[in-house]
C-alpha cells in the first residue's frame, strides 16, 4: 500500500468517526428533549409532589440555596440595578403613575402622620428625628456653600452606601504624597477665594512666627487643637469633614488623604485664626507686625 493510499484510508477513518460522533450527539439531544418533555408533563400532572420535593430539598440545603441566590444576585447585580433605575425613571415620567402615587400618599396621610407621631412620641425618638433633619439641612447648606449641586433625592441603596463607606475608608488609609496634598491645598484656597493670602507671604510668615512664639509651637498648639476638637464645635467640624469627603467623592474630586488629619488641619486653622484675632493686627501694620501681643488661653 502506497503512502497516498494509507493517507486516504486514515482520512476516511476520521470522517467515519466524526459522522458517528455527530449521530450520537443527535440521538442524545433527541433523548434529552424527550426526557424534558416527559418530566414537564409529569410535573404538570403532579404539582403537589413537585412542591413537596422542592420543599424537602430546600429544608436540607438551605445554605446551598442561599449561596446560589447570592451568586445569582452578584452576577446580575449591575443589570438589575440599571433596570430598576430605568423603570423608576419611566414611572416618574408617567403622569398616570405620579397621579396614582399622589393619590396613594393622600389616602395614607393619616397613617403616615400617625407613624411619625408615634416615632416622635418619646424623647429618644424626637432627638433622633431632629438629628436626622439637622444633618440633612447641614448637608444642603454645605453643598450650597461649596457651590455643588443640591443633594439628590435618590435614596441610596445599602450596596451604594457600603460602596461609599469603602471608598471613604480607602481614602482614609491612603498615603498621599506632598504633591497631592499641595494640590488639595490649592483647590481649597481656590474654593475659599483666598487670593490675598498668596500675595502677602512676608506678612503671613511674620504673623505665623509671632503666633507660633505665643503658642510655644508645636506643643501648645497641639494641646489647643486637642482641646478644640473635644468641644461641641470640634465635633461639628469632624462631621463637616465627613460630609465634605462624601461631597468630593460625589463630584469626582480626589478624596481627603485622612479624615482625622483633615479635621486636625481645620482645627489648627481655627486656633490660629483665633490667635490672630487676639493679636489684633491692623491691616496697615501687616508689613511690620508688632512683636508683642497677648497669648491665647
Amino acid at each position: 500500500m502506497s503512502a497516498e493510499e494509507d493517507r486516504e484510508r486514515l482520512l476516511q477513518q476520521k470522517r467515519d468517526a466524526e459522522a458517528k460522533r455527530r449521530e450520537r450527539l443527535k440521538r442524545q439531544e433527541k433523548a434529552a428533549v424527550k426526557n424534558r418533555a416527559r418530566v414537564k408533563a409529569w410535573a404538570e400532572a403532579n404539582p403537589e409532589r413537585v412542591k413537596a420535593r422542592r420543599d424537602a430539598w430546600l429544608a436540607e440545603n438551605r445554605e446551598r440555596q442561599r449561596e446560589h441566590a447570592r451568586n445569582y444576585y452578584h452576577r446580575h447585580k449591575e443589570e438589575r440595578q440599571k433596570a430598576a433605575r430605568a423603570q423608576n425613571a419611566r414611572r416618574r415620567e408617567d403622569p398616570a403613575y405620579r397621579k396614582a402615587e399622589a393619590e396613594y400618599a393622600a389616602g395614607r396621610r393619616d397613617v403616615l402622620n400617625e407613624q411619625q407621631n408615634r416615632r416622635r412620641s418619646t424623647p429618644e425618638g424626637r432627638a433622633a428625628h431632629n438629628a436626622e433633619q439637622n444633618a440633612r439641612r447641614r448637608v444642603d447648606r454645605r453643598l450650597h456653600k461649596l457651590g455643588l449641586p443640591p443633594r439628590p433625592k435618590h435614596r441610596w441603596t445599602i450596596d451604594e452606601r457600603l460602596e461609599m463607606e469603602r471608598e471613604l475608608a480607602a481614602a482614609d488609609r491612603r498615603r498621599w504624597k506632598k504633591a497631592d496634598i499641595a494640590a488639595l491645598q490649592d483647590e481649597l484656597r481656590g474654593i475659599r477665594g483666598e487670593t490675598w493670602w498668596q500675595s502677602e507671604d512676608q506678612w503671613r510668615a511674620a504673623l505665623e512666627r509671632r503666633i507660633e512664639a505665643q503658642l510655644e509651637y508645636p506643643a501648645k498648639l497641639a494641646k489647643a487643637v486637642e482641646k478644640f476638637l473635644g468641644t461641641r464645635e470640634g465635633r461639628q467640624l469632624h462631621e463637616d469633614v465627613r460630609l465634605d469627603a462624601i461631597a468630593r467623592i460625589l463630584r469626582g474630586a480626589k478624596p481627603y488623604p485622612s479624615l482625622d488629619a483633615e479635621a486636625r488641619r481645620r482645627a489648627q486653622e481655627v486656633v490660629l485664626d483665633r490667635a490672630r484675632q487676639v493679636s489684633r493686627i491692623a491691616p496697615s501694620a501687616r508689613r511690620e507686625p508688632p512683636t508683642e501681643g497677648r497669648a491665647i488661653a
